[in-house]
């Protein structure tokens, strides 16, 4: 008998913490992806990939700052997609660390003879930039960069690589290493020179060395390389740069049209918007009407792609609040709305203004509250992704992709950041953020009144809305059906109980 009540008992505990994790209802912190004709057209493309066998490649060029640079909240993204719709490859890869800058993971780059490295923050004479953002520049005929790929890469190499170089009458030509040959050449635009080589090996190692054929040749740009692989499956280019904002991408990226019509995507996704938000110069009039032009001139020679934007996530660089950040979020909303384009605010998906503190909290930022660490990052991705299949869920109009693992996971990594308090207080430039607390009113002259509505604001507490109305939290919570670790988001309708 008493066995029998301890099992009872132990089913019982059991029951109740199941109750109580479930009580933090992940789907009111996921944010769904505002949709869009051509994301539509996109997924359905996607849908032959996943039930036929139909051998579609499905090109996703994702742009960005520090945020993509990294590799971390794109590379989530693409491992996810992979997984589902299968492995195409990596995009094009650059030896930024030839450029003082960071990555990628895995690939050792070493030059000889003098070259220059330049990104579309520096380059202000529009020196051959393109969608890298990166170049290297020589003038050296006899110069070379070697490359070596290492277990630490994370991505996979494969027998065939191409080469984006400069090709004009004054660029020096190249030749690789003996055992690859040439098996494709192109010329993008006026200033690009596309090859395709094959190995009779998986690359390991390739050399690129400087040849002057012509006498008019006295100079060569680097572009990047990229591994090929199968010709299926997800195709994912991530291509940030540290600092960048979206205009400097417009305005000192040159070659990047010529090189998204060779590339052809089905999907370009924009992440700009972090470095934008610090800046107090920003013309919001100028930047929404070059996006704009931006966008419209990459349809009018691909009027298929779709368009993903990013909102900026909630940052504090350095312990300082971002001006610009809601702002410039805003023109992110009105380009997707008027121009007819998919949107994924990451910032409120994060929580919104000042959300920041929490992640922190949680260990999920770096300290100089700026950038997130690779769990922070991986979180984003995952939240990101989940939107983008449960709409292409809606889209198709089956259960193709099982969300219940992925959301499994959400659920156990946003319930500490959304459902605990925080630890200390925090006060911000027009936001506060409070531990929880039950404030009873007492010694207050009693006033009749009829329950009223309030709408929530940025930096609306619980606690300061129930001093504001003379009565409890306790009161708001219970008439609002809330928990006392509830969150409320600007814009939210609370009902306001009589005293």
């Amino acid at each position: 008998m008493k066995s029998l009540i301890t099992s009872l008992v132990l089913v019982w505990s059991a029951h109740v913490l199941c109750q109580v994790r479930d009580s933090f209802d992940i789907t009111e912190f996921l944010v769904n992806i505002k949709s869009s004709p051509s994301l539509s057209n996109a997924f359905s493309k996607l849908n032959r990939i996943q039930t036929t066998e139909t051998k579609e490649k499905f090109n996703i060029v994702h742009f960005g700052d520090s945020h993509i640079q990294g590799d971390f909240f794109s590379g989530e993204i693409r491992r996810l997609l992979q997984a589902e719709f299968g492995f195409a490859g990596q995009g094009i890869l650059f030896p930024y660390s030839l450029c003082k800058s960071y990555g990628p993971k895995g690939i050792k780059a070493s030059t000889s003879g003098l070259w220059t490295g330049t990104n579309i923050l520096k380059n202000t004479e529009k020196k051959n930039t393109g969608v890298t953002g990166y170049t290297l520049y020589t003038t050296n005929s006899n110069a070379a960069i070697k490359f070596e790929v290492t277990d630490k890469f994370n991505g996979k190499s494969s027998n065939r690589i191409a080469i984006w170089s400069s090709s004009d009458s004054s660029s020096y030509d190249y030749k690789m290493n003996d055992e690859f040959k040439l098996i494709e050449e192109k010329e993008i635009g006026n200033n690009i020179k596309y090859r395709i080589y094959e190995s009779n090996y998986i690359i390991s190692s390739f050399d690129i060395n400087l040849l002057k054929v012509k006498e008019s040749n006295n100079k060569f740009y680097f572009h990047g390389f990229e591994f090929l692989n199968n010709d299926f499956g997800i195709n994912y280019h991530h291509l940030g740069v540290v600092g960048a904002q979206f205009t400097h991408l417009i305005n000192n990226a040159e070659l990047a049209e010529s090189q998204i019509n060779q590339i052809k995507p089905d999907l370009i996704i924009f992440s700009f918007g972090t470095n934008e938000a610090y800046d107090q110069n920003v013309d919001t009039n100028y930047y929404y009407r070059s996006i704009t032009n931006f966008i419209q001139n990459i349809q009018k020679s691909n009027p298929e792609i779709a368009f993903i934007l990013t909102t900026s996530p909630d940052t504090r660089s350095q312990g300082r609040t971002p001006p610009n950040q809601r702002t410039v979020n805003r023109q992110l909303e009105r380009l997707a709305k008027e121009l007819d384009l998919s949107l994924f605010d990451l910032n409120k998906a994060m929580g919104g203004w000042g959300s920041l503190y929490r992640w922190y909290e949680q260990k999920l930022t770096l300290d100089d509250k700026l950038h997130f660490n690779s769990n922070g990052y991986s979180l984003q991705g995952k939240m990101f992704t989940h939107s983008i299949f449960k709409e292409y869920n809606h889209v198709i109009q089956n259960q193709s992709i099982d969300l219940i693992k992925l959301e499994n996971q959400l659920h156990d990594l946003l319930k500490p950041i959304f459902y605990e308090p925080l630890k200390k207080e925090v006060i911000d430039t027009n936001f506060t953020i409070k531990k929880t607390e039950n404030v009873e009113i007492e010694n207050k002259p009693k006033q009749k009144a009829k329950n009223q509505i309030y709408i929530v604001k940025s930096g609306d507490t619980i606690s300061e809305i129930s001093r504001k109305y003379r009565t409890t939290t306790k009161a708001i919570l219970k008439a609002n059906n809330l928990k006392e670790n509830s969150i409320i988001r600007p814009g939210q309708k609370l009902l306001i109980p009589r005293n």
